[in-house]
C-alpha cells in the first residue's frame, strides 16, 4: 500500500512490509499489517564470506584512496559494494544506492578496494559494506562511514 516498503538488512534477507489503513467506512476492510522477511537461498549455502575487519574504519573520497578489508576468502572475493542504508517512505527509498568499488589487490587475508572519489557518486554518511564471493554469496554487512 501507500506506506509499504522493502530494504535489504545488514545479513541480507529483505524486509518486506505493508498493509492497509483502518477506515471508519464501514464498505472499507478494518485495517491489517503486516510484515516478512526473506531469506535468498543462497543465505543457507556453506562458506558464506566473513568481513573480519577493515582500515581504516571510515573511507575517505579520492582517487588515491585505499581501503583494506580483511577476511579469510581473500581469494574467492569477486565483488565489493556499499549499499546506502534504507530511509523507504512512501514505496519509494530515495536514499537507495548501489555503488560498486573496484579491486585493486587481493592477498591471502585482505581485500583492498579503491572508495568513491567524488560525493556526488555517493554522498558522506553511513553504508553497508559487502563482500561478495565467485558464486555472488554476500557476507553479512560492516558498517563503514563515508566522509
Amino acid at each position: 500500500m501507500y506506506h509499504s516498503l522493502a530494504f535489504l538488512q545488514p545479513d541480507a534477507s529483505l524486509l518486506v512490509g505493508g498493509g492497509q489503513y483502518w477506515t471508519d467506512d464501514p464498505n472499507q476492510p478494518l485495517s491489517e499489517f503486516n510484515g516478512q522477511v526473506y531469506y535468498p537461498p543462497y543465505l543457507q549455502t556453506v562458506g558464506r564470506p566473513t568481513i573480519t575487519g577493515t582500515y581504516p574504519l571510515t573511507m575517505s573520497y579520492g582517487e588515491a584512496e585505499e581501503f583494506v578489508i580483511y577476511t579469510n576468502e581473500a581469494n574467492d572475493i569477486e565483488n565489493v559494494a556499499l549499499i546506502r542504508l534504507a530511509a523507504v517512505t512512501h514505496s519509494n527509498d530515495m536514499n537507495a544506492r548501489y555503488i560498486n568499488l573496484s579491486i585493486l589487490e587481493k592477498t591471502s587475508g585482505s581485500v583492498t578496494v579503491r572508495p568513491p572519489f567524488h560525493p556526488a557518486i555517493a554522498p558522506p554518511g553511513d553504508y553497508m559494506l559487502f563482500i561478495l564471493n565467485d558464486a555472488g554469496v554476500p557476507s553479512v554487512a560492516r558498517y563503514v562511514r563515508l566522509q
